[in-house]
């Protein structure tokens, strides 16, 4: 009678360790995924597309983000080496004409904003759009290796709500548009 009780105490006590366990884990992913949801990340992929359109477009073409989440175009790795740009324009004058390499502000990921002030950042770059920019370039992008300097990725944080459209400036027909609400 004794080890009976011994042996349902024993299982109870298991029982209990197993439950806190289990609860423990389910409150650490909730937890997780409740902070991945409030700033998350979405993937745009740049050209390599698919078999009808293997170098132009973005995959999705269109993305949906909250205020304060980010999107990260990307270049796959082994597509054509066809260079690409992710790039925002505000303002029509501020439109840059010509596709020179040697124009910082076509070839790095670049920052206009609402007073004209230019700012070039380093390759694969991360910006944070409040809004008021004038013109933002995610710089000349391909798969990594065929061109030092270029971009693999581009990372843009969207601190305002609004429809934020996009093309590529040596492909203007390529175009996207990231909507945040």
């Amino acid at each position: 009678m004794i080890a009976s009780r011994k042996n349902k105490m024993t299982l109870m006590t298991l029982s209990s360790v197993f439950t806190v366990g289990v609860l423990t884990i389910f409150i650490s992913f909730c937890y997780n995924a409740i902070a991945s949801v409030a700033t998350p990340s979405i993937g745009v992929q740049i050209g390599g597309g698919s078999l009808t359109n293997p170098l132009f477009g973005y995959t999705p073409q269109n993305v949906e983000i909250k205020v304060g989440g980010s999107v990260v175009w990307y270049v796959r790795p082994l597509v054509p080496a066809e260079p690409h740009t992710v790039t925002f324009v505000f303002d029509n004058k501020t439109m840059i004409n010509g596709f020179l390499p040697s124009n910082p502000v076509v070839f790095s990921p670049t920052i206009i904003d609402s007073s004209g002030v230019t700012k070039i950042y380093a390759p694969n770059a991360s910006l944070t759009m409040t809004g008021t920019e004038k013109y933002v370039n995610s710089g000349w992008m391909f798969p990594k290796g065929p061109l030092p300097g270029s971009s693999d990725t581009f990372t843009v944080t969207f601190q305002k709500a609004g429809t934020y459209n996009y093309l590529c400036l040596l492909h203007p027909w390529m175009v996207g548009k990231a909507t945040v609400t």
